[in-house]
């Protein structure tokens, strides 16, 4: 079985590169919030996107990488609220 790390360089960067995705339009691994401010100064939980696909400034796609072999809707509403906030349709 695949790892997380295998599934993003084995099957998913090959595939953004022949769907003509250039590097520069594909943010990957990145915190997007600084997470929920909790009671003594501390913060919740950081939301973090594997692939964020941006084009003329606009933020287009999230594409969620998983360890292979997981059911694609296992994540499907974590992918959803993400795309809530980055303002994804």
């Amino acid at each position: 079985m695949y790892s997380e790390s295998d599934t993003r360089s084995k099957f998913i960067d090959p595939q953004l590169f022949a769907q003509g995705w250039e590097e520069s339009q594909i943010i990957r691994e990145r915190y997007f919030t600084d997470g929920r401010k909790l009671p003594g100064n501390k913060r919740g939980k950081q939301c973090f996107v594997d692939y964020l696909l941006k084009d003329f400034g606009l933020n287009l796609a999230i594409v969620e990488a998983k360890k292979y072999g997981l059911p694609p809707t296992e994540w499907l509403e974590q992918v959803k609220d993400y795309g809530r906030k980055l303002s994804v349709r």
